[in-house]
């Protein structure tokens, strides 16, 4: 099964901008001057929300499939892959000993791949990915269309 980390977003013109909101998450709201702008900012907005749910513990959502009027819009791929090294080790508990294990590496070199305020290599994240049954795929899409 392939999994993505792109999250429908729903476009809404405001008064010359337009105002995005995403109904998985829904404390990423933001706007921008114009649809690239708009977009833009709401891969931003949803990087920061996902960045603070990792870095809090809290759930994060499985995205939902985009509904007509909805583009789908993802994170940064850092934070995605973050997310998904978290799936793939079935959730927080114990995450960080399983990667530490696996990669024979330091408890705390593991945390930091799981660390959402700590700066990894994609390689490294790859790797931990990889010793779960899961390949990391970079996906270059243009943009939702303006």
């Amino acid at each position: 099964m392939i999994t993505t980390y792109a999250y429908p977003a729903r476009l809404r013109p405001d008064d010359g901008a337009f105002v995005v909101t995403f109904r998985d998450v829904p404390e990423a709201l933001t706007q921008g001057d114009g649809r690239e702008h708009a977009i833009a900012m709401a891969i931003d907005a949803l990087s920061t929300a996902l960045w603070f749910r990792l870095r809090d513990g809290e759930p994060i959502p499985r995205p939902s499939r985009p509904r007509k009027g909805e583009v789908p819009v993802a994170p940064e791929p850092a934070i995605a892959m973050k997310i998904a090294l978290l799936d793939a080790v079935g959730g927080r508990r114990g995450a960080a000993a399983r990667i530490a294990r696996g990669l024979r590496i330091e408890h705390k070199e593991a945390r930091r791949l799981l660390d959402p305020t700590k700066v990894n290599k994609a390689d490294r994240l790859a790797r931990a990915l990889e010793l779960f049954g899961h390949h990391a795929v970079v996906v270059v899409a243009p943009r939702p269309p303006a």
